[in-house]
């Protein structure tokens, strides 16, 4: 089907899967609530042959840019006609209930999800980790192949209510079963949107026909020089939690991160097991400030290439992705700082590093720390 795209801003030409050819739209459309990149809006070209059907929808979301709601109109009588309004209702990016209103009935859509592939709730984007659902007034549960594809649905009954199959970069090659089109989770374990055949993906919409996403990557070249390529090309091997980063690039940006994290903890505990305690009537501030300078002296690289790091990745996922910190990477770095390099009073704390780099015009003598944090303290 050959249609348009819009999105928030801006009206983009994009090719249609068929050999049909899309059509050019270049008038900005603003929308004052909807700067961030998301599709709003789709619908068939007006210069195709009468037998294809026309068709709009809308999208509106929330503001984690969680889609929230879809409608769907057919062209009829000159005008556009109310065909359906769908509302969704999520844990966290994890789709666990709609609701669909159409002419005939108000239905509703409910789902139940486990651990998807990176053996967390929800860290690959809940890929592979539908367990069952609920649609209409059936009951079904999921099967997956080893990329978290929808393979299968299982009825109550043990037969086979949906079976898939696709090409390499989603589309649907194979689709039978009398729930294959009322079920949407498919590729990727992600809706599908039947009237233009793309996948939501939670920050992006994917067109499996195209082997690539529509919109532009929020990262910017910051994810790559190509805005709209997927997984790397790579997608055998790869598969991507919400049109942000390949879950192969998340577990190695974390794992880097985590090992310069341990690295810096092994050589604070290191310093702080020979800390040798002064008691000199200047009370804990200074053995507090002493501390600070040895770590800092003896570990000051490992630390601030933890910090730099932590920075990094909550820099890259920020507004999408920030609940993936919780594989293992401290939330905050800030909270990291306060916990594991100097404990106590987080700002005593950066006044302590911050004196201690400047040298506290202690740099040339032997003792350098003790001098500087006697300056502070006495």
């Amino acid at each position: 089907m050959g249609f348009y795209q819009t999105q928030s801003c801006v009206s983009r030409p994009v090719r249609a899967a068929s050999p049909v050819r899309a059509k050019t739209a270049d008038t900005p459309v603003f929308r004052n609530d909807q700067l961030e990149n998301r599709l709003i809006e789709a619908e068939t070209l007006t210069n195709l042959p009468s037998t294809v059907p026309r068709v709009k929808l809308e999208f509106t979301y929330d503001y984690m840019s969680r889609r929230v709601g879809k409608t769907v109109y057919n062209w009829a009588s000159n005008d556009w006609s109310l065909v359906e309004t769908r509302g969704f209702v999520y844990d966290g990016w994890n789709l666990v209930s709609e609701k669909i209103n159409n002419q005939q009935s108000t239905i509703t859509n409910s789902y139940v999800w486990g651990l998807d592939l990176s053996g967390t709730l929800q860290s690959a984007g809940g890929i592979g980790g539908l367990l069952s659902a609920r649609l209409g007034t059936n009951n079904a549960c999921y099967t997956f192949d080893g990329n978290g594809n929808v393979s299968e649905l299982i009825a109550d009954s043990g037969s086979i209510a949906a079976h898939y199959e696709y090409s390499p970069f989603g589309e649907t090659i194979v689709a039978t079963g009398p729930l294959a089109k009322e079920n949407k989770f498919r590729f990727s374990t992600k809706p599908m949107d039947d009237e233009i055949e793309w996948y939501n993906f939670g920050r992006r919409p994917y067109a499996p026909g195209m082997s690539r996403f529509t919109t532009k990557d929020p990262l910017g070249e910051r994810g790559g020089l190509n805005l709209y390529l997927f997984v790397g090309n790579n997608s055998i091997n790869r598969s991507d939690a919400l049109g942000l980063l390949s879950w192969n690039d998340v577990v190695g940006m974390f794992q880097k991160t985590k090992d310069a994290i341990e690295a810096a903890e092994k050589c604070m505990d290191s310093v702080r097991a020979g800390f040798k305690r002064r008691d000199q009537g200047y009370g804990d501030k200074l053995n507090h400030c002493l501390s600070s300078c040895e770590i800092s002296q003896d570990c000051g690289q490992g630390i601030a290439t933890a910090l730099g790091y932590l920075k990094e990745d909550r820099d890259l996922i920020t507004g999408g992705l920030e609940w993936l910190i919780d594989l293992g990477v401290p939330k905050s770095w800030e909270d990291w700082i306060h916990e594991h390099i100097q404990g106590g009073n987080f700002d005593e704390s950066v006044a302590d590093f911050v004196a201690n780099f400047a040298g506290c015009e202690c740099k040339n003598d032997p003792a350098g720390c003790e001098c500087c944090c006697k300056k502070l303290y006495k």
